[in-house]
């Protein structure tokens, strides 16, 4: 392997680096997709296991992927957020992560402009060179900006503040997720269907909506009751407040043919046979056509 080779090698293998984050299990990504409009992203799961797991967060920045948790708060407690503080903690959020997304970008063209030119010209000039000027143009402003939108997020938290600048100053690839660093941790309190309700397109949000209340009213025998009607009377509360109706959210599915005879209302499983339990939802009565 030539040095370019190796040099190439290793801006690849700084930035795949760069993009793994460590998250809890149940962790629901939010994020922009290209059009600038906000989505639930699946993002490639590297590791999954009982404690943590390693997600690879989106390469192209458009805008900070937003961590919510399916364990956060239910119920009005002091650990909870109220939907309109969730908006405006989103709105802050984004606010100061579109500034940082613009520079974002400027540093990822920057490696693959700087990787193109080592495999197409061989660097007539030392890379080390071009490098260095490189970053000192595009770090500088950015790492400024990231300590000014961290400092206006996180007040308190100037260690985390000084941790992440000396890392993007040592590791520049880690500055293309600068947008999901400095959100991070904001929004523990805010469970992941008001976050969609604030961020997603109303299609998306009605299904997204009518999947948790398939789960909440009709919880499996191994889930949380007591948790699952929580959710319920929240979940109800949102429809209110977005003027939607139970009847619209989870209408009766249509039968696959006359053969159908009950179905389960939390899988919409169909069945020629009038069971009383769905064998796939163990806890879940199945409902007569």
């Amino acid at each position: 392997m030539t040095p370019y080779e190796t040099i190439v090698l290793f801006c690849v293998l700084a930035v795949v680096g760069a993009s793994l984050r460590f998250v809890k299990p149940g962790t629901v990504l939010i994020g922009p997709r290209w059009n600038g409009k906000y989505s639930v992203k699946a993002a490639p799961e590297v590791f999954s296991g009982a404690y943590f797991a390693i997600r690879m967060a989106p390469w192209l920045p458009w805008g900070p992927t937003l961590h919510f948790h399916e364990n956060a708060p239910l119920v009005q407690t002091e650990d909870s957020v109220s939907p309109d503080v969730a908006e405006k903690e989103i709105r802050k959020i984004l606010k100061y992560s579109d500034f940082l997304s613009s520079t974002s970008l400027l540093i990822l063209f920057y490696f693959l402009f700087w990787v193109g030119f080592v495999l197409l010209s061989g660097m007539v000039f030392r890379p080390w060179f071009v490098l260095g000027v490189g970053l000192i143009l595009i770090q500088i402003p950015h790492l400024v900006l990231v300590g000014w939108s961290h400092a206006r997020l996180h007040p308190g938290k100037i260690g985390l503040r000084i941790q992440y600048l000396v890392t993007m100053t040592m590791f520049p690839p880690e500055g293309v997720f600068a947008a999901d660093l400095v959100s991070a941790g904001m929004l523990n309190g805010v469970h992941p269907l008001v976050a969609a309700l604030i961020l997603c397109p109303e299609k998306e949000a009605r299904q997204i909506m009518t999947d948790y209340l398939r789960r909440w009213k009709y919880p499996l025998e191994s889930e949380n009751q007591t948790r699952a009607a929580e959710g319920l009377t929240m979940a109800e509360r949102l429809c209110e407040q977005h003027d939607w109706t139970m009847e619209d959210l989870l209408p009766v599915p249509g039968r696959d043919g006359l053969s159908s005879l009950a179905y389960c209302p939390r899988c919409l499983g169909q069945y020629m046979s009038e069971t009383a339990r769905c064998p796939d939802c163990p806890g879940v009565d199945t409902v007569s056509f």
